[in-house]
C-alpha cells in the first residue's frame, strides 16, 4: 500500500507537500525494513557518525524535533557571564597527622623543593596550589592532594 501525500496550493497537483499519511495497517517493504532494523541497532557514536555523514554528503540535517535557536543579530548578550575556562587548586587546609605524606605529594606535584613545599603547606591555606588549569586538571590534583590529607577547593 503506497502512503499518500497532502499538498497545499493550486489544484494542479503542483502544490507544495504539507506531510504524509499512511494507511492504517501499511505494508512495508523488506528494504525499507531492513534499513530500519539497522538504524535501530546502531550505537550512540554510530548514530552521530550517521548524522554527520547525511549532512555533509547528501546536505539531509537530521532534527531531533526541537527548534534551533533563532541566530543572534545583535551579538552576544552583553550580560551574559562568560563561561570559564580556567581553575586554580586552593589549599583550604592539612590534616596535621598527614602532613609528611603530604608534602611529598605536593612535591611531587610541583616540583618544588623540601623546604618550599613544607613552607607552603604550613602556611599555604587560602593560597592557590596551582593556577591556569583545565578543570579535569584541576580535579584530578584536587583528588591527589585530598588523598594525601589536604583540604582543597577549585575555584
Amino acid at each position: 500500500m503506497e502512503p499518500t501525500t497532502q499538498t497545499q496550493g493550486s489544484g494542479n497537483g503542483n502544490g507544495v507537500v504539507i506531510g504524509m499519511t499512511m494507511p492504517p495497517d501499511p505494508e512495508w517493504s523488506p528494504e525499507v525494513v531492513e534499513i530500519g532494523e539497522s538504524i535501530v541497532n546502531l550505537t550512540i557514536a554510530q548514530c552521530a557518525q550517521l548524522s554527520i555523514y547525511l549532512d555533509e554528503v547528501h546536505g539531509i540535517k537530521c532534527s531531533n524535533g526541537v527548534p534551533e535557536p533563532k541566530q543572534e543579530i545583535h551579538g552576544p548578550d552583553p550580560n551574559a557571564v562568560p563561561e570559564q575556562t580556567e581553575f586554580a587548586v586552593i589549599l583550604d587546609g592539612y590534616d596535621a597527622d598527614k602532613k609528611i605524606g603530604l608534602i611529598k605529594t605536593y612535591r611531587e606535584l610541583t616540583s618544588l623543593g623540601l623546604k618550599e613545599a613544607k613552607d607552603f603547606i604550613e602556611n599555604g591555606a587560602g593560597k592557590p596550589i596551582k593556577e591556569g588549569l583545565a578543570h579535569g586538571e584541576a580535579i584530578i590534583l584536587k583528588t591527589k592532594l585530598e588523598a594525601a590529607g589536604a583540604r582543597c577547593s577549585v575555584k
